[in-house]
């Protein structure tokens, strides 16, 4: 899970790991078993106490989180969760427009539902 970039020093190996990777190992390794969501999104959109009521409404609680800068102006927001079921919580971030980044760990998560997703949106928007 966490990107290494090996580096030989005499006969020693060494490791070297961005922060962002270490940050979510960690994450990955708290709290037991859940899901991890990383958002990006505005700095004026973040609003923590909305994320987290959006999630409890999906019963499901916050036990970690990590924020950092992304881009100018755009944070990445780490979630990490109690439970491994996302499905409602990405459909009710879906429907408030966070861009759910990555989505690691999760029971019920297939990348291809969500392209699938997607399309019906996008044609129920014609």
């Amino acid at each position: 899970m966490v990107k290494s970039h090996p580096v030989h020093d005499q006969l020693n190996d060494l490791g070297i790991t961005d922060s962002m990777d270490a940050v979510l190992s960690f994450m990955i390794n708290q709290g037991g078993m859940g899901a991890i969501l990383v958002l990006k999104m505005s700095d004026r959109d973040y609003a923590p106490s909305q994320i987290s009521r959006w999630i409890e409404e999906n019963d499901a609680k916050i036990l970690g989180l990590m924020i950092s800068q992304a881009d100018q102006g755009m944070l990445k927001v780490n979630i990490k969760l109690n439970t491994s079921r996302v499905k409602n919580i990405l459909a009710t971030l879906s429907r408030q427009n966070i861009n759910v980044d990555q989505v690691l760990m999760a029971d019920d998560y297939d990348e291809n539902d969500t392209k699938a997703f997607d399309v019906v949106f996008k044609f129920l928007d014609l």
